[in-house]
């Protein structure tokens, strides 16, 4: 009885290291550069809290470049030219042992906010974008993740 109450304990301890010591977040690359500080729109990306895929980090990106690690529950935001760009999430796993990505368009406006949300899928994760109002009230149950020393 002793040695399954200690098999037991050793396997929830095991479990806690692999969903909280696997995911790491922050920055892994660069932004574009910023060609005008007041005409730059800031965007928020949100990943959803969730026990699917809690263990691992989705990567964002900006179009095409590999700009940031995210994990459940976080947040971070990031300054953008105004104009039309590509942000989206690639993430390993699902049916198949591949790196999946899913992106969409989103128009930054000038001194403006986007709010976008990344949340697992069938195929591994997806990106959609969201109201402002929203948006706020994703990033308030949410714990930011700066991304440190990139024009922020």
């Amino acid at each position: 009885m002793k040695e399954m109450k200690i098999i037991s304990l050793v396997a929830l301890l095991g479990c806690l290291c692999v969903f909280s010591g696997c995911a790491s977040s922050g920055a892994i690359g660069t932004l574009p550069e910023i060609k005008n500080v007041n005409s730059a729109g800031e965007v928020y990306v949100i990943r959803e809290s969730s026990i699917v895929g809690a263990a691992i980090s989705y990567v964002v990106t900006v179009d095409e470049s590999d700009i940031f690690e995210i994990g459940s529950g976080q947040y971070t935001k990031f300054k953008l030219n105004q104009g039309r760009h590509t942000i989206g999430v690639k993430c390993f796993g699902s049916w198949t042992p591949t790196i999946k990505e899913e992106s969409i368009q989103v128009a930054v406006k000038a001194n403006g906010s986007s709010f976008l949300v990344i949340a697992p899928n069938a195929r591994c994760a997806g990106i959609r974008q969201i109201d402002s109002s929203t948006g706020q009230a994703e990033v308030k149950s949410s714990k930011y993740v700066p991304f440190v020393g990139v024009n922020e």
